[in-house]
């Protein structure tokens, strides 16, 4: 997800993926070295534990010893007495159970040979610290001298438990180590996520927070300067859109009125010269250009007024059906109407809904096949009015339909069929001021614009 966000803010202020990359790399082997902490202090635990547990067994045992030393001792004096009058020697007494001697409750022996012996025959480290201190029997049998230690057999059993709960307790040290000191740094990786989110989608001046000096930290920073460098460029970018709106319409303005001045020049000098005049062509010529630039200057005025909602809106409940018949009415082009029998009633601007149409029939004409009906229908679609306008083209528009729409831009690049490239970017704008859309769609030869009104 960190990835997908700096992704849209490399588009604006030209993030370093790799250097990205190498951070989270980084935070790998941060990741690597936490859970070796956590392994090493998991290990320790256990270690200390088992240390405990040790003493514990040791003191348990010798307590064991200190109550129970006359039953000990006469228990050793009939195994002692077994041994020699049974001439055993050391396995055989080792192997032996001695069950002609009744034991005492909660004990158990262990036999050795020698002192080396005893490290190879213990179980556990506290029946070498009792050798040590001397809590063990010599015994005298048939192939030697050995040694005899007696334990508490729940002792022993209460030991293998706590040996297991070490063990367990240093494994769940270790999970628990690992989760906090893994999900802590995880924790602000989420809290950078969600900045960077804030910044590519909602707020860009949105701050986050800094928290401790690593990595992480100067990703934060980068990510806080970054903003800072988008909003000013966002910024400026918006006052030059706007000083180029003010440029727009400051020289239509200043250019209307001397290019009305010459048209109706052109106007005068054309009703003084006869048509077999040899400058009547170039007469008419210039005052073709003359309308045709004075469209154009027109237009930019329009787009730029709505573009800043420099447009006043006069929404009314009509009936579409009527008002396309009379705007098809003035209109020279082969135009069919298809309407539904009920009158469909939307809320439109009955001057900018005219101009939409204009326009619409207008693109129609110049891309589709000349002389060829337009189709025009009427209908309506829940809570819409739908418009559609249907003409046969030879311009392959199917792989330029999203572009139609972008502003200046025309499907014939020469321009010849006299298009500015702001017709349909004026009806999108002029849609938006009425809450309806557009859609253009091309398949095969048929061109289609499809208008979608708010119905009232």
């Amino acid at each position: 997800m960190i990835l997908e966000n700096l992704n849209i803010l490399k588009q604006f202020g030209g993030v370093d993926i790799v250097w990205i990359k190498k951070l989270f790399n980084s935070l790998y082997a941060s990741i690597v070295l936490r859970m070796t902490m956590s392994v090493v202090i998991g290990c320790v635990l256990t270690v200390l534990l088992l240390v405990v547990t040790n003493q514990y067994s040791l003191r348990k045992n010798m307590e064991f010893w200190r109550d129970n030393s006359r039953e000990i001792e006469l228990l050793v004096e009939q195994i002692e007495t077994s041994i020699h009058a049974n001439n055993m020697t050391f396995k055989q007494a080792k192997d032996n159970r001695f069950l002609e001697i009744s034991f005492p409750t909660d004990c158990r022996i262990n036999f050795f040979t020698t002192y080396s012996d005893i490290f190879d025959e213990i179980d556990y480290l506290y029946e070498l610290e009792m050798f040590r201190q001397g809590y063990y029997f010599e015994l005298d049998f048939m192939d030697g001298n050995g040694f005899m230690v007696v334990y508490s057999d729940k002792i022993e059993s209460l030991t293998d438990l706590l040996i297991l709960l070490s063990f367990v307790a240093g494994i769940i040290l270790f999970f628990v180590m690992s989760i906090y000191l893994i999900f802590k740094k995880l924790d602000y990786i989420k809290v950078i996520e969600k900045g960077i989110y804030n910044i590519s989608h909602e707020d860009i001046l949105y701050k986050i927070p800094m928290e401790g000096n690593n990595e992480l930290t100067r990703l934060a920073s980068s990510i806080n300067d970054m903003g800072d460098m988008l909003s000013s460029k966002i910024e400026q970018e918006r006052e030059n859109e706007i000083a180029g709106r003010l440029l727009i319409t400051n020289m239509s303005h200043d250019l209307k009125t001397p290019l009305t001045s010459m048209i109706g020049y052109i106007d005068v000098i054309e009703s003084k010269l006869s048509k077999d005049h040899e400058v009547y062509p170039l007469i008419i010529t210039a005052k073709k250009n003359g309308l045709r630039l004075e469209k154009l200057i027109a237009d930019l005025f329009l787009y730029s007024k709505l573009i800043s909602k420099d447009i006043v809106v006069n929404i009314q409940s009509i009936n579409i059906n009527v008002m396309l018949k009379q705007i098809l009415e003035i209109r020279t082009e082969n135009i069919i109407l298809k309407e539904v029998d009920t009158n469909l009633l939307a809320n439109v601007d009955p001057e900018k809904f005219h101009r939409i149409i204009d326009n619409l029939i207008s693109n129609a004409s110049k891309y589709g096949v000349k002389d060829e009906l337009i189709t025009m229908s009427i209908g309506e679609n829940n809570d819409e009015v739908v418009i559609e306008i249907q003409n046969l083209t030879h311009d392959n528009l199917e792989n330029k339909v999203d572009k139609l729409t972008t502003r200046l831009y025309t499907a014939r690049e020469d321009r010849t069929n006299g298009s500015s490239g702001l017709g349909l970017s004026i009806v999108i704008e002029l849609l938006k001021t009425m809450k309806g859309r557009l859609k253009l769609a091309c398949k095969g030869d048929m061109f289609t614009a499809t208008i979608n009104l708010v119905k009232s």
